[in-house]
C-alpha cells in the first residue's frame, strides 16, 4: 500500500460521509422541522461514526492500527475537537446569513470543510500515526 494514496482515500471516505451527512441533514431539517442545529448535531453523530470506520478500515488499514476501542476514543475526541471548530464555524455563518435550505447548506459545508482540516491532521498525525515498516 503506498501511503501516497492516503489523502485520496481520506477524502474519498469524507466525501462520501459528508453527502450522507448532508441528505441526513436536509432530511432532519426539512422533513422533521428541527431546527438547523439540532439536525446539523444530528447529522454529524453519524457522520463521526461512519468517518473513524471509513478511515480505520480504507483509508489508513495499511497501518498498525492500536486497539480499536482505544483508537475510537482518540478519533472522536479529535471529532468533537473538529466537531467544535465546524460547527461554530456553521452557527456564525448560519446566524449571517438568511434563513433558507440553500444558505444553511451552504453554511455546513463550509463549516465541514475547517472540520476536514482539523480532521485529516488528528487521524494523520495521532490517530493512525502507526506506519508499518
Amino acid at each position: 500500500m503506498n501511503i501516497h494514496y492516503e489523502p485520496v482515500r481520506f477524502l474519498l471516505v469524507g466525501g462520501s460521509v459528508f453527502i450522507i451527512d448532508m441528505v441526513i441533514f436536509i432530511m432532519l431539517y426539512q422533513w422533521e422541522a428541527m431546527s438547523t442545529f439540532k439536525a446539523r448535531l444530528m447529522a454529524f453523530l453519524v457522520a463521526t461514526i461512519l468517518t473513524w470506520m471509513g478511515n480505520r478500515y480504507f483509508t489508513f488499514r495499511h497501518r498498525t492500527q492500536i486497539d480499536r476501542g482505544f483508537q475510537f476514543t482518540i478519533a472522536l475526541v479529535i471529532s468533537c475537537f473538529a466537531a467544535g471548530i465546524n460547527l461554530a464555524v456553521f452557527y456564525v455563518l448560519n446566524a449571517f446569513l438568511p434563513g433558507t435550505i440553500t444558505f444553511a447548506s451552504l453554511a455546513l459545508s463550509i463549516g465541514v470543510l475547517t472540520g476536514l482540516a482539523v480532521n485529516w491532521c488528528g487521524s494523520t498525525w495521532i490517530i493512525y500515526r502507526h506506519i508499518k515498516q
